[in-house]
């Protein structure tokens, strides 16, 4: 086997055990907390400009073999049935037969949302959205452009943001100068430099007059005034009072808040549900959050009670019932009780998809199923996650 399908080489693992030391596993600012994305702040530049893969790209099946033989420059995981591929300086799409259905064609291309992708053209460099059959189903007439999310497609025009519908209408006309995705039939949206919340037709649910707000989550809504945080009910009373320095997201049913440098978890009505204050506390998904205590990691339920003490480097987020975490420079599995499903055995640790996670050994890239054996063995130089039963492999 060639050298170069191997991770050879100290400072290598270096390199790639420094990813995930970032801080990484802590919680993203919130959606109105930040721009909203420029959909063209790294777009790729003329046909020209594309490197062509020194080892191509394609796609194995869950046996380890390749069902799409590499040939590929770039690819992206399957979504919905297609499968964004790069050919030199042209995006195209595959099916899962390595067909090309969309000829390579775009400038960039991404995965298929809600039965429609996006693209940029060529040599206008112009957003639209396609059908799976490579038809415009609504043209490609704009600089920024995102995906759709519960039907609604957020759109720059001019220095503001408004959002389409399926058929590329202009549901909600352009009059926000920062505007989130939809979630849960929720977008933030600002005006007039104060934010507040829209409907999917662009009706106010919160009138803009607070300094940020979030779609909403679990039915409440976070919002900050006068440099504190509280939360909203859906028609706009106060369920937890505005006295919080930091707050989250509310997720099944609890919220990480601060009054100081320490945080705790509350119900929806604001009730404290830990009675211990933790230095770094976020949501790991699957109903656990992870917490930090002097320099180690553990994490808790729901409920408060803690199902594994800090004793980790660190920890990722849970994905089918196990969690990435770190001890020294090495990574393994914990099951949601706290079993340790696999020992610090692996360089690199990603989440689960589909049954299986990749993970880097000593000898390469690796997929382990759930009870941590080897599922796909070390046979690849990159490999990415199992996405309707193929992953992108080289």
């Amino acid at each position: 086997m060639p050298a170069a399908r191997f991770f050879t080489g100290t400072s290598t693992m270096i390199l790639l055990s420094s990813l995930l030391l970032l801080p990484g596993c802590k919680e993203d600012p919130p959606p109105a907390e930040k721009p909203a994305q420029d959909s063209t702040a790294t777009l790729p530049g003329r046909a020209e400009d594309f490197d062509k893969a020194e080892q191509p790209w394609g796609f194995i099946g869950r046996n380890g073999r390749f069902r799409i033989p590499p040939r590929f420059d770039e690819v992206r995981a399957f979504s919905e049935g297609l499968a964004a591929v790069r050919l030199g300086g042209y995006w195209g799409y595959i099916d899962p037969e390595g067909r090309m259905t969309i000829e390579p064609q775009f400038q960039a291309a991404f995965p298929f949302r809600e039965g429609l992708a996006r693209v940029l053209t060529y040599p206008d460099s112009k957003m639209g959205f396609i059908n799976r059959s490579g038809e415009w189903v609504i043209d490609p007439g704009y600089d920024q452009l995102n995906d759709f999310e519960e039907g609604r497609a957020r759109v720059r025009v001019g220095a503001q943001y408004g959002y389409l519908n399926g058929q590329g209408a202009l549901i909600i006309k352009p009059a926000f100068d920062r505007a989130s995705d939809f979630q849960n039939g929720t977008a933030a949206v600002r005006s007039g430099g104060k934010y507040g919340l829209i409907d999917t037709l662009g009706q106010w649910m919160i009138p803009a007059a607070y300094a940020k707000t979030d779609p909403m989550s679990n039915r409440r809504i976070r919002a900050r005034q006068k440099g504190y945080y509280g939360f909203l009910r859906p028609d706009g009373s106060t369920a937890v009072p505005f006295e919080w320095l930091d707050a989250r997201d509310f997720a099944n049913d609890r919220a990480v808040v601060s009054r100081d440098s320490l945080y705790q978890l509350i119900d929806p009505n604001g009730q404290l549900i830990t009675a211990t204050a933790y230095q770094q506390l976020w949501y790991v998904g699957e109903s656990f959050w992870a917490f930090e205590q002097e320099g180690r990691y553990g994490f808790i339920d729901r409920n408060g009670e803690e199902i594994v003490p800090a004793q980790f480097d660190q920890l990722m987020s849970f994905s089918e019932g196990l969690i990435p975490y770190r001890m020294g420079r090495r990574w393994g599995y914990l099951h949601q009780d706290g079993r340790v499903i696999t020992p610090p055995e692996f360089f690199l640790a990603w989440g689960f998809s589909e049954g299986l996670a990749r993970v880097a050994t000593r000898n390469g890239m690796a997929f382990i199923d759930t009870t941590g054996a080897i599922a796909i063995p070390t046979n690849f130089q990159d490999v990415r996650d199992f996405s309707e039963g193929l992953a992108p492999g080289r």
